[in-house]
């Protein structure tokens, strides 16, 4: 059961109790094949979406998706003129838990817990504000994560402005086999065995921009134990620097072919907090939307230098092209590729490899009722010296929406995953006569290879079905 109650035109309150998100659509796969630290997916619960601009955060402080499975929840959110507040608590009956490293991020399942943001922010002129963050989870069993923040946006003369973000964090851990490690981060455990660590997190912004031009300098700061408790930070012990130029123009003559391009240069340099040098690199990228509505990107990325557990890659490039066109309205047709070198993220065994990745995202509407969207990404990486395959798979995504009238639709997910050699799907059907009543049943079915047959069988299956209707009080 859910409601919603409007306390003023500027304030509503909000509550769940044992809250379903089985109909929202499933996550789209990344490649994950060479990666150490935890993949980053987007918020798709309406619940948790509505007011995350107010606890939006440069370093990831709060991620409202590690509030996994909640039995019941409440937020608050108002915006006014001149302050705009946001407060949501919940019990969380299955917690995700995630330790940051200097390499690479660890993570486990965790148990019931209680968790609660908390947001204020003053609205001062011409857009600037000032704002204070806390975010708060107690594992039932013991163990709790603390973090308490400053934030703000100062604008700096006619087209300067200054972003900052402070947080400090205290954890204190919980005595569990969630996280299955021997190794140490920051002088501590990874292992959760009830130590305590304190951290603190900087980030600090400067940009500048124009009609034409934009600048923008960065600098952040993790501390070798900064994690937090409700948050997404993969990796600690971190100083870096960034400084990032764009340039936009829009050309005069009607006859021209370009509409309009852009082009950016980037430049990174980090390093941890002792001084060594983890990895200074260079971006150069340009985009270009055409006439006859085609679009292009290019992106060339240099690595001086990469530090990854005491190998040092030196000198490697890796250039980056897709392009799209919309013959109509109907038809969205693009395709990109990437080819070049980058680092093989093995503790054991690091190297760098030869990649290549390519692939397609398309979208057809052959009438009013019916659209179709497919993307199949594939991507490789082979030794340098006899090119044996450190990766190599694809992923296949289709999604079906089938619109039968105004009330009536149909949306059939399927997604092949090549990697793991697994097939997803989620068929909804869905009935909403009117914005406060909704009717749907649908399911999600995983598929994968059995060792001794050649077929992909079912072995996860879920049905689920829901009623909603809006009453007025």
């Amino acid at each position: 059961m859910s409601g919603l109650f409007d306390l003023s035109n500027t304030t509503i309150l909000e509550f769940a109790l044992n809250p379903e998100f089985s109909q929202v659509e499933a996550d789209v796969t990344q490649i994950d094949a060479n990666e150490t630290f935890a993949l980053f997916y987007p918020e798709q619960r309406p619940y948790f979406n509505e007011g995350n601009d107010i606890i939006r955060s440069n370093q990831d402080a709060v991620y409202t998706r590690s509030i996994n499975d909640p039995l019941a929840s409440t937020k608050l959110i108002h915006q006014g003129q001149k302050q705009r507040i946001y407060w949501l608590a919940a019990y969380d009956q299955n917690a995700p838990y995630l330790v940051a490293g200097e390499n690479k991020s660890y993570s486990g399942e965790g148990n019931e817990a209680w968790a609660n943001i908390f947001s204020y922010q003053r609205i001062l002129n011409q857009g600037n504000h000032l704002g204070i963050m806390t975010t708060n989870r107690f594992f039932v069993d013991g163990g709790n994560g603390q973090l308490a923040g400053l934030n703000g946006l100062i604008g700096i003369g006619n087209n300067i402005d200054l972003n900052f973000e402070f947080n400090y964090t205290s954890i204190e851990e919980p005595t569990k086999d969630w996280i299955d490690s021997t190794e140490k981060q920051g002088g501590k455990t990874v292992a959760l065995d009830g130590e305590t660590k304190t951290g603190n997190g900087l980030d600090i912004r400067l940009s500048r921009a124009n009609d034409n031009w934009s600048s923008t300098l960065i600098y952040t700061q993790y501390s070798p134990l900064f994690e937090a408790p409700l948050g997404f930070i993969t990796q600690n012990d971190l100083r870096s620097f960034v400084f990032h130029q764009k340039h936009v123009r829009y050309p005069k003559s009607t006859s021209s072919l370009i509409q309009n391009f852009s082009a950016n240069l980037e430049g990174v340099l980090n390093y941890n907090i002792i001084g060594t040098q983890k990895f200074a690199g260079i971006e150069a990228s340009s985009r270009i939307v055409w006439r006859k509505n085609f679009r292009t990107g290019v992106e060339l990325d240099h690595t001086f230098m990469e530090n990854y557990e005491g190998f040092i890659g030196k000198s490697f490039t890796e250039f980056s092209m897709w392009n799209n066109y919309n013959p109509s309205e109907a038809v969205s047709i693009g395709a990109f590729f990437s080819v070049g070198e980058e680092l093989w993220y093995d503790e054991d065994d690091p190297a760098i490899g030869d990649s290549f990745y390519a692939g397609s995202f398309s979208t057809f509407q052959p009438n009013s009722n019916l659209r179709i969207r497919t993307t199949i990404r594939y991507g490789q990486l082979r030794n340098k010296n006899d090119q044996s395959l450190y990766f190599k798979g694809y992923l296949a995504r289709s999604t079906i929406n089938y619109q039968f009238n105004n009330n009536l639709s149909f949306r059939l997910i399927s997604e092949y995953n090549a990697f793991d050699d697994e097939l997803f799907m989620q068929p909804l059907l869905k009935w909403s006569p009117n914005a406060f009543t909704v009717f749907f049943v649908g399911g999600n079915n995983g598929y994968s290879r059995s060792n001794t047959k050649e077929q992909l069988l079912l072995n996860d299956s879920q049905v689920y079905l829901k009623f909603q209707y809006l009453f007025g009080i």
